[in-house]
């Protein structure tokens, strides 16, 4: 069985995704052959391939003041704000983030091995030009790509690379499980962060996040509901050659994540953040009676919790 690991965007949300994939990776002992991050966790997918631990991402992001990942444009481009090409500008990242969390672009390109298993990566950006989901594989990541996953469009500006601009692919794709199923998954892990309430909450920042998580949750369920659909096609006999069963696992939390996607008080509003990822991780685990410590390929293809029949897909909560 080959198993993908799916890294949804969320911003600073995806401090309770590091929390998530710690459980997932060191408590139940999953390994995965291929990893795809989109959006902001190209930090985490960025720290596995340069040699850090889980448990050391997850440090990590407790340790991160929100002021770190903060850097202007000259003083005086903000008098004509309507000409900016963005609120924010990329040096914070450069300078600060990137040393700090141990993210080598050259470590990334040589990856081998995570956690002892080979692995393959990927990372996706948006090529502004095509608008099309442009997606990179870990031996040809370099700095401006790497910035180019997280370059959310008017907080920092897109990237110029190759004759077009790149920016964060949150908008049309904020988990690109299609690749997983391209990479010859059999199971698809995707820990996601991103909001599906039916609440609407008033005030600009609110209505943006809004629109973010329309798009991201409405691609998301299109792209479950294809695989779905192959899946009851291979069940009934009906699919194309080459064609197989997908079993989707959907980490999510279980309420709302205590920070927004770009803004968070402090250290200590994170820390809590963090740990509800590692509690929702370990309550997922526990309800697919997947054991702490359990083997990474101890289950054949496809089959759901313990004592359930194959299914086409488990996720939710």
């Amino acid at each position: 069985m080959k198993r993908s690991l799916v890294l949804a965007g969320g911003g600073a949300k995806i401090g309770w995704a590091s929390g998530a994939l710690q459980v997932l990776m060191e408590d139940g002992g999953l390994t995965f052959d291929h990893i795809d991050a989109t959006s902001g966790s190209v930090f985490n997918l960025g720290m596995l391939l340069s040699g850090r631990s889980p448990a050391q991402i997850a440090a990590a992001w407790a340790d991160l003041s929100p002021w770190e990942f903060v850097s202007f444009h000259p003083l005086r481009r903000y008098v004509t704000f309507w000409r900016l090409p963005s609120l924010l500008t990329q040096d914070a990242a450069v300078r600060r983030i990137l040393p700090k969390w141990g993210i080598d672009v050259a470590k990334i390109r040589g990856c081998t091995h995570v956690n002892g298993h080979p692995v393959t990566a990927t990372f996706n950006v948006l090529d502004f030009g095509a608008k099309r989901i442009k997606t990179i594989p870990h031996t040809e990541m370099d700095l401006e790509y790497l910035l180019a996953v997280d370059a959310v469009p008017g907080v920092v500006p897109p990237i110029a690379k190759d004759g077009t601009l790149y920016t964060d692919a949150m908008l049309l794709k904020d988990a690109n499980l299609g690749e997983a199923v391209r990479q010859g998954a059999d199971e698809i892990w995707v820990i996601w962060t991103v909001e599906d309430r039916a609440v609407w909450r008033g005030g600009f920042w609110n209505h943006f996040g809004h629109i973010f998580e329309t798009c991201a949750v409405g691609n998301l369920k299109r792209e479950l509901d294809a695989i779905e659909d192959v899946n009851r096609r291979v069940a009934d006999g009906t699919a194309e050659p080459g064609r197989r069963h997908v079993t989707v696992r959907l980490l999510s939390p279980e309420r709302p994540v205590p920070v927004d996607y770009l803004f968070f008080r402090n250290k200590k509003q994170m820390a809590p953040t963090i740990e509800a990822g590692r509690a929702d991780a370990r309550r997922y685990l526990a309800r697919i009676g997947h054991l702490p410590g359990g083997g990474a390929h101890d289950r054949a293809a496809g089959n759901g919790a313990a004592g359930e029949a194959p299914r086409s897909a488990v996720w939710g909560r």
